[in-house]
């Protein structure tokens, strides 16, 4: 005997959806609603709600004949049409027939034992009455599978994502600055030597103090180690040279020529 019992409703409506007619997406789709479980169950801990079930691009694969690929580009199709969604776990894949009440109203599935013990005649009596069928569907709740609304492929909206705030610039402190050169310059430019580092380093905080933190260009400086390290590394270390009152001379002499005459 067979370990699949039970059974799931089909509308007609699936007659004009639109991969009705794509034998390897509505085989996927049919396998996914006869799949998904009807009632909450756990599963190695992990709860897998109704309408939805947990598998395998391989296991879909085999167990529906279609190559992993066909099974991927049928799986792309239902989620592009707002039909299922697949999400990886650490037990496998999840996957969820969206609207799932649609297609499977509670009251039905919980009829399912007892439909299974009627006898075979009386099943077969009931088959097929689709003049009893049309009047169910003019009768069926707005919950349950009307017809002109089981396929809403109207996309989800999407969610609003969050503007980035720049964080405000905080210069850092001479010693910041100073330290950042001597650790760097050297290291991109072994010319550098970490005395000349340091001596260029406080000429360039200067000259940012004096910018209110601007480059040449007037750009407000927002990564000051990059900027940093990127405009000391364009001058050269001889200016910077090895006598500790080379610096010092090098001030005034640019302190004297900028005095109006």
């Amino acid at each position: 005997m067979s370990s699949h019992q039970g059974w799931i409703k089909l509308h007609r409506a699936l007659l004009d959806w639109q991969w009705f007619s794509d034998a390897n997406t509505s085989h996927v789709f049919m396998y996914c609603l006869l799949k998904a479980n009807h009632k909450d169950n756990m599963h190695r801990d992990t709860l897998v709600k109704r309408g939805t079930f947990l598998t395998g691009r391989d296991l879909i694969s085999r167990e529906t004949g279609c190559s992993v690929r066909e099974v991927r580009t049928a799986l792309k199709r239902l989620e592009s049409a707002n039909v299922l969604t697949s999400k990886t776990s650490s037990q496998g894949t999840v996957i969820e027939v969206l609207n799932y009440d649609r297609y499977q109203s509670i009251d039905q599935q919980n009829d399912q034992q007892a439909t299974s013990e009627r006898p075979a005649n009386d099943q077969r009596a009931t088959t097929n009455k689709n003049d009893k069928n049309d009047k169910n569907e003019k009768n069926t709740p707005s919950g349950g599978c009307g017809g002109g609304e089981l396929f809403d492929e109207t996309p989800a909206p999407k969610t609003p994502k969050t503007p980035k705030t720049k964080k405000a610039f905080v210069p850092p402190t001479r010693e910041e600055f100073i330290q950042h050169a001597v650790e760097t310059l050297p290291r991109r430019n072994p010319d550098w030597s970490p005395e000349q580092a340091y001596r260029c380093a406080d000429n360039q905080f200067e000259t940012y103090i004096d910018q209110d933190w601007h480059d040449g260009n007037g750009k407000k400086i927002s990564n000051w180690k990059n900027k940093s390290i990127t405009a000391m590394l364009y001058r050269k270390p001889h200016y910077f040279g090895s006598n500790p009152q080379f610096f010092l001379e090098q001030k005034k002499i640019a302190a004297n020529s900028a005095s109006p005459l």
